[in-house]
């Protein structure tokens, strides 16, 4: 006995919806992935990821029963895309450039802001590359759009030396002998 399931309009509607909050929160995540990477410059990671924070807004919107963000994330299996969650909770890109880099005492309270928690999650048992490096890039990406930071600064060499440093490793490798170092080059250098 052959059956055939039909969808109503509204169901397949919906169903539509669902597939494209999957899909736009898989891209985001790999989106913020090859942002951290450096394969993606950040008025172009700006760009995108703004579209799919607003995608992400306009397709919840539409739907009537959305279970929520941490729920959807838990039913359909995506709770490797920490960073796309992430951004969708925060709706903004984590990259803080040329359009807010004109005022300075926003990027110096984000830089200091960014600083502390990066500290505190060093402080984590285990951080691994993944989880580390974005938040380093966006302290990065700030002080360049800080115009009373120079390149020259001490600060800003460090940074980008970490940046090349965990770049050069596996997303999974943990921070352990480095994590003090890393702490330590951060909290003296942002002083």
């Amino acid at each position: 006995m052959n059956s055939v399931f039909k969808l109503t309009p509204q169901e397949r509607s919906e169903l539509e919806d669902l597939q494209n909050i999957y899909s736009i929160i898989r891209t985001l995540d790999a989106l913020e992935s090859e942002f951290a990477r450096g394969k993606v410059k950040g008025d172009e990671y700006q760009d995108l990821c703004t579209q799919y924070i607003q995608q992400f807004d306009t397709t919840v919107e539409n739907l009537e029963n959305f279970p929520g963000l941490e729920t959807f994330v838990a039913m359909y299996n995506l709770t490797q895309c920490k960073n796309a969650v992430k951004r969708l909770k925060e709706k903004s890109a984590g990259y803080v450039g040329g359009k807010i880099g004109k005022d300075q005492a926003v990027n110096a309270f984000r830089l200091g802001t960014q600083v502390v928690n990066l500290t505190d999650y060093i402080d984590l048992d285990e951080v691994s590359v993944e989880e580390i490096l974005p938040r380093i890039r966006d302290i990065q990406n700030l002080m360049r759009a800080t115009s009373s930071i120079t390149k020259e600064d001490s600060v800003v060499s460090k940074i980008n030396n970490w940046v090349d440093i965990l770049k050069e490793k596996s997303a999974t490798d943990s921070l352990d002998k480095e994590e003090n170092e890393l702490r330590s080059a951060v909290e003296r250098n942002m002083q």
